[in-house]
């Protein structure tokens, strides 16, 4: 699915299981929206705004979700394996049983997150 078929969806946008692997989706407000178990492997996420979003068991693997806007998202299960994460807001996020490992975590912010039983975090991060 493309970037101007995501546009046009009436908010909250609902796209479970989604296909975004590769798109270019830097900049865009998908706040509030259900993407759970889409794939957004190698996609440019950054600076796009995922506050509040359902991503249920999603795929990030190799993303670029730097700057994003996580804060108060639904991301158990989800796979953020080598993705950039740098500067990524996370703030009050659920991140139970996700997978961050190999991840660029420079800068982000986890500040009241759920990160029980996440993968990929060295302690203190």
């Amino acid at each position: 699915m493309n970037r101007e078929k995501l546009r046009k969806k009436e908010k909250p946008i609902v796209a479970a299981g989604i296909d975004c692997s590769r798109e270019d989706l830097s900049g865009e407000d998908f706040s509030g929206a259900n993407f759970s178990r889409g794939n957004f492997y190698y996609a440019n996420c950054s600076s796009t705004s995922f506050s509040g979003a359902y991503l249920y068991k999603a795929h990030f693997h190799r993303a670029n979700l730097s700057n994003a806007n996580l804060s108060n998202a639904y991301l158990f299960g989800a796979t953020l394996e080598e993705a950039d994460l740098t500067n990524v807001d996370f703030t009050n996020a659920n991140l139970s049983g996700a997978d961050l490992t190999g991840a660029k975590i420079e800068g982000a912010r986890f500040t009241g997150a759920n990160l029980a039983n996440a993968i990929g975090l060295k302690k203190g991060k």
